[in-house]
This record gives structure tokens, sequence and C-alpha cells, in this order.
């Protein structure tokens, strides 16, 4: 799937992640209160979740990585998972969780974007061929658009009554 002088990259890259983000998962798993400062309580049990899925995550991240250089399906689940890892520490980083741990946040979501960049640019397209069954197509395409229609209506509820009450959402 990837040319061959990426795939050495995208291992280190992706073990990179991995690593940081199996520390800052404990750390926030076995260390709750490092949030206490800059979290609201109602939030805190939601960060405490996402560690433990963040955790999950590393771990499979890491299992990935001991499977085939080139097997198509697994450089897939790896990049979601890098997207998920990528998404979930952006948050951190650009909603400012400040904390010990920041730095590991930081480079979680900036060596994610250095995973993606080069995975897209090192994409062998001429030989990117698989077969998946017609049913898990369905699935996966009523997935990608329940998505939207689910949670684009709350998030543009919410902005509107920020923008309405003119405050800043808090949290």
């Amino acid at each position: 799937m990837f040319k061959e002088e990426k795939n050495r990259t995208l291992q280190v890259l992706a073990a990179l992640i991995a690593i940081s983000a199996l520390i800052a998962s404990i750390m926030g798993i076995v260390y709750p209160d490092i949030y206490k400062p800059i979290v609201l309580f109602k939030a805190m049990s939601f960060v405490f979740v996402q560690d433990l899925i963040s955790f999950i995550a590393a771990v499979l991240l890491l299992i990935t990585l001991l499977g085939e250089k080139e097997n198509i399906k697994l450089n897939i689940v790896r990049t979601a998972i890098i997207g998920y890892l990528f998404y979930t520490y952006g948050e951190y980083v650009l909603g400012t969780l400040y904390n010990y741990f920041y730095f590991f946040y930081l480079a979680i979501f900036g060596l994610s974007i250095f995973y993606f960049i080069n995975a897209f640019t090192g994409i062998e397209y001429a030989r990117l061929e698989f077969n998946i069954s017609e049913s898990l197509r369905i699935i996966l395409a009523v997935f990608c658009a329940v998505i939207p229609i689910v949670f684009v209506p709350q998030w543009i509820s919410l902005l509107l009554q920020y923008a309405h009450n003119g405050i800043r959402p808090d949290g």
C-alpha cells in the first residue's frame, strides 16, 4: 500500500505516537487529579473514559505494528487509530488542556500530522486494491452518513445558543 521508503518512516511515527499515547493515557488513568484544576467536575468522568479508550487505542496501535508491513487492512486500521488519537489529543492541545502531560499531547498531535502527510503522499495507488463484502460496505456507508446527521444539528444548535447569548463555551 505504501511506498517502501515511506513504510519505515510510518512505522517509526506510529510507534512514537503509540508510546506517547500509552504514557499519556496511563498517567491520566493512574493520576486523574491532574485534570481537576482545568476540567469541570461534571466532565471528569468523560476525560477518564477518554483516557481508557486512548489506552486501548495505543495498545491496538502497538499490536498493528507487530503485523505484516504490507498488509493493507492493518495499514488502514493503523491509520484509523492514529486518526482517533489525532482528534482526541488535538482537542487537548487546541483546547489548552494544560497539565504535566501537555507535551505528550502535543507530541501525539504533531506526530500524527506528519504520519498523515507521509501516509497520503506515500500511497502506491497502482497497487491499491482490496475487496470488502457488500454488507460491510453498506454498514460503513450508513455509519458515515449517520454521524453528520446525528452530530451536526447538535453542534449547530450549541453554536447558535452561544452566538445568541454572546458567550464563550466553557470546558
